[in-house]
C-alpha cells in the first residue's frame, strides 16, 4: 500500500513538472507572437524569465 502511494506521488510530481515546463514554453511562444519578445534574440532570456516566474 505505502509503496504504491509513493509511486503515485512521484508520478503526480513528474506530471506537474512536465505541465509547468510545457506551459512555460507555450507562454514564451505567446509572448513572442504578441511582440513582447523577439524570438531570435531574446528567447533564452524569455525562457529564463518564465522559469523564474514559475519558481516564484
Amino acid at each position: 500500500m505505502n509503496n504504491s502511494n509513493i509511486h503515485k506521488s512521484g508520478y503526480v510530481i513528474f506530471i506537474y513538472f512536465v505541465m509547468t515546463q510545457f506551459v512555460g514554453i507555450i507562454g514564451v511562444q505567446l509572448l513572442a507572437k504578441t511582440g513582447w519578445y523577439d524570438i531570435q534574440g531574446n528567447q533564452q532570456q524569455a525562457i529564463q524569465e518564465i522559469l523564474v516566474h514559475w519558481e516564484l
